[in-house]
């Protein structure tokens, strides 16, 4: 009997992570303003670039437009960066961190409350340029190259206005693709 033969290892349980991953993303959103007199809703849609490492950190880098009536030409963009913790889980990829955006919503926020007849439309400060949010993706998916999250949430508001306009936005559907 030869000793210095060995058994094969055992396959390995822990999927292989590579040292840095990227992605490209499409999210469908809604964006909620709440403030006194004021709370105009949009719908966003957007793409996200992510890089992740293997020790589940994650930095993102966005650009959304929110669509509304309340905005001027009914559009205002958006562009955003993040970062979070994105630990690895089989296929579930949960996310928590923050986001830093530009937006350009505060400039296009129509004041309904000072409308009467006759009056031309004014325009109301919403939010200010920059906004800080904190998010959650709990529902958030990789199978293969495909990524799917079906529920994300990230709250937040003015960074030098803080708490006078809370921003919600809720992420119904994220869809990506991975590479590495």
């Amino acid at each position: 009997m030869d000793l210095a033969a060995r058994p094969p290892d055992p396959p390995a349980l822990v999927q292989q992570v590579p040292a840095r991953e990227y992605s490209i993303d499409l999210e469908l959103s809604s964006v909620f303003f709440l403030s006194p007199g004021l709370q105009p809703s949009a719908l966003s849609a957007g793409l996200v670039e992510r890089t992740r490492s293997r020790r589940g950190l994650e930095a993102s880098l966005g650009l959304r437009v929110l669509m509304a009536r309340e905005f001027a030409g009914g559009a205002a963009a958006e562009l955003w960066t993040g970062v979070g913790l994105a630990p690895r889980f089989g296929a579930w990829r949960p996310r928590v961190g923050v986001q830093l955006g530009l937006t350009g919503a505060q400039r296009f926020a129509a004041d309904s409350t000072r409308v009467a007849p006759g009056n031309d439309l004014t325009l109301r400060l919403v939010e200010g340029p920059v906004y800080l949010a904190f998010e959650a993706a709990p529902a958030r998916f990789q199978f293969g190259s495909v990524q799917l999250s079906l529920v994300q949430f990230a709250v937040g508001t003015d960074v030098w206005n803080a708490g006078r306009v809370v921003r919600v936005q809720f992420t119904a559907l994220e869809l990506g693709w991975s590479f590495r």
